[in-house]
């Protein structure tokens, strides 16, 4: 093929999606013996003479073009293998799956693919059946939690409880992340605190099992429709935020409870902040301990 000018970093991109396809590296043409002026020792390269195949299924490789006029470019392709005996292709047989996901582009929380329900992380084992129809029917862009319309039928997917009944402890900036209290939990197995809203009407928190072991939002400072990620140590920086400035909540405690149980909090008068904490600790009792 010998250089083809302007068209040289496309043909060297072509050619790694084929080495890619096929889980191999084809040999130099006409390689025959190297240059006796090339320094290559110590340097972590192969010169391939022959067919080499990776023993993969799959890799990634990649190419660098240098423009006459001095741009530079860098193309990296990652793959899996599609032909040879390293193959990935063959019939999907959607009878052994449970259910396809993929991530709603709102909370990234994976969601079924077809009805868009989000699915707890892990979620309880078994065939999953499309269970929800909607009133919109052209709005299926959301997971379930975070759609805000009507369903024509609706039955969501349950996670996994607390299976040991560990207590559950919530940190925050009320007490300058100073100690650990401990929520109580209710007889129906859900969890409850009340927090006193301070004079910025703005507080940060964790749900932790432990100093070391917590649940946490995926992104720091997430509302309630944020994935929640844990338990685990990996929680630096990543709080959840309840922000009462724009409802115009004032600071301080409330009597107060949700009569469904699932949460308690300073904000009795507030619908809006009501529905954030009943959202979230519900979500949050629902995933693996």
């Amino acid at each position: 093929m010998a250089h083809l000018e302007a068209s040289a970093g496309m043909a060297g991109f072509a050619k790694c999606i084929m080495m890619i396809l096929g889980s191999a590296t084809p040999p130099n043409v006409h390689l025959k013996a190297m240059n006796p002026h090339l320094i290559v020792e110590g340097y972590p390269v192969y010169f391939t003479t022959e067919l080499s195949c990776w023993n993969q299924n799959s890799g990634y490789c990649g190419v660098s073009s240098f423009g006459i006029g001095g741009t530079n470019a860098r193309g990296e392709i990652v793959g899996r293998c599609q032909r040879g005996p390293f193959t990935t292709l063959g019939p999907l047989k959607l009878e052994k799956l449970d259910y396809v996901t993929v991530p709603c582009p709102s909370c990234m929380v994976p969601m079924c693919y077809l009805c868009r329900v989000a699915v707890p992380k892990p979620s309880i084992v078994g065939k999953h059946n499309c269970c929800l129809i909607r009133e919109d029917s052209n709005n299926y862009e959301y997971c379930s939690d975070c759609y805000s319309g009507s369903f024509s039928y609706v039955e969501r997917l349950k996670g996994i409880a607390n299976p040991g009944g560990f207590p559950l402890y919530i940190f925050g900036t009320w007490n300058a992340w100073s100690e650990l209290e401990e929520m109580e939990r209710n007889p129906d197995g859900n969890y409850e605190f009340v927090v006193r809203l301070g004079e910025t009407r703005s507080e940060e928190f964790q749900v932790r099992l432990s100093r070391v072991q917590g649940f946490y939002p995926v992104r720091p400072r997430s509302c309630s429709a944020a994935r929640i990620e844990g338990p685990d140590s990996d929680f630096v920086g990543k709080n959840w935020i309840i922000d009462g400035r724009d409802d115009e909540t004032q600071p301080g405690p409330s009597t107060a409870s949700h009569s469904n149980g699932m949460s308690r909090s300073p904000y009795a008068g507030n619908p809006s902040l009501q529905r954030y904490l009943r959202r979230l600790l519900a979500r949050t009792t629902s995933t693996a301990i």
